[in-house]
């Protein structure tokens, strides 16, 4: 290919580009422009996908001073003053955005370990309107049915342990109010 060919070339594919980029609205990806709907990714273990209403569907845009990202914010989770360790983020609705996900098992790697209570901690610490906790026993990886478990309302989240020792997959769902609830998980081994 001769210099001029290969000048060309590359001409013409900046010009496709730059007319890509004009087309499409700061921040939004090409298939969110052209579909409506659009997802972060594929989800893999651990991280469920997200998706977004079309904008039609998604109504009014909020004052973005309020609310500083359109997802729940971080949960810790953290045992007699022990370390804090970050939950995995489940199923939520959050501004007019979604993900649903099972029941999340996270790795031995991350349990919290000790005999409870359990303290949830919120980063930001948005006011939450309920709170509810779910344990399942879990055997060889996989939770079993959940059974046991707390809730409560308001921002201090402290949820009692399970009535046995052992590995657990503990659930936090948590209500903000209209349009924003979320769900994190934790491998807890409950000692006594």
């Amino acid at each position: 290919m001769t210099m001029r060919r290969l000048a060309m070339a590359f001409l013409a594919c900046s010009v496709i580009l730059v007319a890509g980029c004009a087309a499409t609205p700061p921040g939004a990806s090409p298939s969110l422009a052209t579909q409506g709907t659009a997802t972060a990714g594929p989800a893999t273990a651990g991280q469920p996908a997200e998706t977004k209403p079309p904008a039609s569907a998604a109504g009014p845009t909020a004052d973005p001073t309020a609310v500083p990202e359109s997802r729940p914010p971080a949960a810790m989770l953290a045992v007699d003053g022990g370390p804090a360790v970050p939950g995995v983020e489940g199923s939520y609705t959050w501004d007019g955005f979604g993900s649903d996900a099972p029941w999340i098992v996270p790795p031995v790697a991350a349990a919290v370990t000790g005999p409870g209570p359990y303290l949830v901690t919120l980063d930001p610490a948005l006011p939450v309107a309920t709170w509810e906790a779910s344990w399942a026993k879990v055997t060889s990886g996989t939770p079993a049915t959940p059974g046991e478990g707390s809730s409560g309302t308001g921002s201090d989240i402290t949820v009692a342990p399970p009535s046995v020792a052992g590995a657990w997959g503990l659930q936090v769902h948590a209500s903000f109010g209209a349009g924003r609830n979320a769900v994190w998980y934790w491998r807890v081994r409950v000692t006594r």
